[in-house]
């Protein structure tokens, strides 16, 4: 798992080996929670060309 940046509250992580989905994405968790879970999963890429999605996993 590689860290990218801490953001005032937020780690930013991409995590290479996420067998669901190829695209290049980042997810967000929120700094000093006690279970570290995925608040957003940040999508930077889709068919090799730029591009921004944001998915809220709740």
């Amino acid at each position: 798992m590689g860290q990218l940046a801490f953001l005032k509250m937020f780690l930013l992580v991409s995590i290479p080996t996420d067998i669901n989905d190829n695209r290049r994405h980042i997810h967000v968790f929120r700094k000093g929670t006690r279970h570290m879970r995925s608040i957003a999963k940040i999508w930077i890429e889709q068919n090799g060309r730029k591009c921004v999605e944001i998915a809220d996993p709740n």
